[in-house]
């Protein structure tokens, strides 16, 4: 798909999801280490999820360093009720451990007088973050063209036919997706863009297809329709997206005929009389004592 018919559907579906989820809430003025921690809680969640888990977060604890020597258990605590809390506590912890071994103290605030290609290099330093954060916190802190992508937004946007995935296994590119949406939105267009994907791609009546029963029909999605299915699934979630698809299930394999049972050997007949009365006289005689020698034979001798 052209760059500029990308361009062209994005503009068509825009009018639609902003008339149903509204206008992008004012952005939080959080500096860029601080924003950088939002965006890992904000990954695969709803916006207003993440916000009250980042008030969870900064509430519980007294301040950055104290999160960073806590326990990824007691960070986990503060996150509980998100998916998947021991990975983003491992995530946040990561972040506060580089940011303080780099300086010693818990800012990022150099980065912005930096170039954006020094400021994502120093994003791409600090590891364990996934390409979401960094580019969440390029477009949200640096001020830099990015249109961030996470598992259930690069799904929506699939379904939207913007991109496209894997439709045997149903897998999806997520850098692959947020560089070819980069080149279809405008900068300008970024923000209030990826606010209504994400509002359309966790809305609860979807929650279901856009993440645990995810799957790409065969073909994929139709670009040339998408504004219409978009209007269907929101006027109707239950027919606007089309079901799961099932695994095909393997062949079983046909049972082994059972072998047929060996007749057991038919037993002698041991009926005749005759027989038995021989081999019985027979064991008598060998068992009975010699007979002694008469007198008279012996005095012939």
């Amino acid at each position: 798909m052209k760059a500029s018919d990308r361009q062209e559907l994005a503009k068509a579906i825009t009018p639609v999801l902003r008339k149903e989820y509204g206008d992008p809430p004012p952005e939080a003025d959080r500096p860029v280490l601080e924003t950088l921690i939002f965006s890992v809680l904000l990954e695969d969640l709803p916006a207003q999820t993440a916000e009250q888990a980042y008030e969870n977060l900064t509430s519980t604890f007294f301040d950055l360093n104290e999160i960073r020597v806590s326990t990824i258990s007691e960070i986990t605590a503060a996150l509980k009720g998100l998916p998947r809390p021991e990975l983003r506590s491992h995530r946040i912890r990561t972040v506060l451990q580089t940011v303080f071994e780099d300086g010693y103290t818990f800012t990022l605030e150099p980065i912005r007088k930096k170039s954006l290609d020094q400021g994502q290099k120093a994003l791409e330093n600090i590891r364990d973050l996934s390409t979401f954060s960094r580019q969440y916190t390029l477009q949200h802190a640096l001020s830099g063209h990015a249109v961030p992508v996470d598992g259930t937004t690069g799904r929506a946007a699939v379904w939207l036919g913007l991109a496209e995935g894997d439709e045997s296994t149903g897998d999806i590119d997520e850098i692959a997706i947020a560089e070819s949406l980069k080149s279809a939105i405008r900068k300008a267009d970024a923000p209030e863009f990826n606010h209504l994907l994400r509002a359309f791609a966790t809305d609860e009546r979807f929650t279901d297809h856009f993440g645990k029963k995810w799957a790409i029909p065969e073909g994929g999605y139709t670009p040339a329709d998408a504004a219409d299915r978009l209007k269907k699934a929101l006027k109707d979630p239950s027919t606007g997206l089309p079901p799961a698809k099932k695994k095909a299930s393997k062949p079983k394999a046909a049972a082994k005929p059972k072998a047929a049972a060996k007749p057991k050997p038919a037993a002698k007949k041991t009926d005749d009389a005759s027989e038995a009365k021989k081999s019985v006289a027979s064991k008598t005689a060998a068992k009975a004592p010699a007979k002694k020698k008469s007198a008279k034979s012996s005095a012939k001798s």
